[in-house]
């Protein structure tokens, strides 16, 4: 008989429905019959409908004690449980997630903001193993880390992209893999032949679905949409994971004494998309020439040396429109956005 399964009520009444079988003798008595009841009830309601966990923050319920309840209860003499209705579903160990300042060296994305070890210097050439997504599913289960490679000429090469990383997804019960890497292998499956719970999150574009009890094991999360890698600028949370484009764009500090300077955006975002910039050497004129490449020229009127330029470079990881006076800001009634420093004010 098919039950929908929603909360710790419904759990509770699977419990029941699900309970114990009698042994070979013909009853159960005593002990028996108090252990199997208790081990029906509260085993069954020992998880609520789980969720995926990303980021550290844990979209399901958590098992309650009464999974400990139902182990002691099923320890009685004289009978057995025939089945657990335990919450499926993918997650992560809450409050365990990324949100610190970036630490260089580790290869993981301490500050949550899409890119691993960003503007950090290192060895031309060199690679590390890195992870993109949250910290405490790095190389645990399926969740794979990937390398990134030290790109990059000059006196400060830095990091570049960390792609193939394998983030973590919703617990599949099929007895071999940790899904969504919390080092258990289908944590809370057992199930009620016909049961339907569900499953998924209601976040950013995801929404939820189904899952079927099919021979004492969840099926698959059917009918709901599940996280995908994050798209840029398309203004959605594709991955649902709270955040819409991150790994998208940094924000590049440029603080410069001086003019005729430049500033080029790090490896993982290699490509300038906007600006927000002032120039503090009384010259009406200011121009920033870029030509779709992470460098950006700056230039205040058209004596070299006698100017300041501060404000922040947005880069992006995707292309983006050129520079110009609708993206990138300058605090001057003349301004200019040619290709290249030759379009500037002659020096």
């Amino acid at each position: 008989m098919a039950r929908v399964v929603f909360g710790w009520a419904a759990l509770m009444l699977v419990g029941s429905a699900c309970g114990a079988t009698s042994n070979e003798d013909g009853g159960i008595a005593g002990g028996g019959n108090a252990g199997v009841a208790a081990g029906g009830a509260a085993g069954s309601a020992a998880g609520s409908g789980g969720g995926l966990s990303l980021g550290g923050s844990s979209a399901g319920g958590s098992a309650g004690a009464g999974a400990t309840a139902g182990a002691a209860g099923a320890g009685g003499s004289g009978g057995e449980v025939g089945c657990q209705s335990d919450g499926g579903g993918a997650t992560g160990p809450g409050g365990a997630g990324n949100g610190g300042p970036e630490q260089c060296g580790n290869g993981l994305d301490d500050n949550a903001n899409g890119f691993v070890d960003e503007n950090c210097t290192c060895a031309a050439g060199t690679t590390q193993p890195c992870y993109g997504g949250p910290a405490w599913a790095a190389g645990k289960g399926k969740c794979a880390k990937a390398t990134q490679q030290c790109v990059g000429g000059g006196e400060f090469p830095q990091w570049g992209p960390c792609g193939g990383w394998v983030p973590p997804s919703i617990e599949v019960c099929e007895g071999s893999i940790d899904e969504d890497c919390d080092g258990q292998v289908d944590e809370s499956c057992g199930c009620c032949e016909g049961d339907v719970q569900p499953c998924g999150v209601q976040q950013g574009a995801c929404t939820p679905g189904s899952q079927t009890c099919v021979n004492g094991k969840w099926g698959d999360c059917q009918g709901g949409v599940m996280p995908n890698p994050e798209i840029c600028g398309n203004k959605i949370d594709d991955d649902c994971d709270g955040q819409i484009d991150e790994g998208c764009t940094i924000n590049l500090p440029v603080n410069i004494s001086g003019d005729c300077v430049t500033a080029s955006c790090p490896p993982q975002a290699p490509y300038p998309i906007g600006c927000q910039i002032t120039m503090a050497g009384g010259d009406p004129r200011g121009c920033i020439a870029n030509n779709g490449g992470p460098v950006v020229y700056f230039q205040e009127g058209d004596k070299c040396g006698a100017g300041s330029v501060t404000g922040t470079l947005l880069c992006s990881s995707q292309p983006g429109a050129p520079l110009g006076p609708s993206n990138c800001a300058i605090n001057k009634s003349t301004k200019y956005y040619p290709p290249t420093k030759a379009g500037c004010p002659a020096t």
